[in-house]
């Protein structure tokens, strides 16, 4: 899943997720929902396993909190 800011909306995959009071805010927030994809990918380029290991660790941590929220909401 790749998230993007356009204008004020957040997008998942061209799906509308969310609505901002500005456009620096979505990108920020758009930003901050692909940490999890660009952890794992630094954590494929990492040539020492304990920082891969690391790196997984902290993308598998916000995916759950991510998710915990969405059940929250719905």
């Amino acid at each position: 899943m790749k998230y993007r800011a356009s204008g004020k909306e957040v997008l998942r995959d061209g799906e509308h997720v969310a609505d901002c009071t500005s456009p620096a805010l979505a990108s920020t927030i758009a930003s901050l929902l692909n940490l999890p994809a660009w952890l794992d990918h630094r954590a494929d380029r990492s040539k020492s396993r304990w920082a891969a290991r690391l790196y997984r660790i902290i993308a598998d941590d916000l995916r759950a909190r991510l998710h915990e929220e969405d059940k929250a909401d719905g």
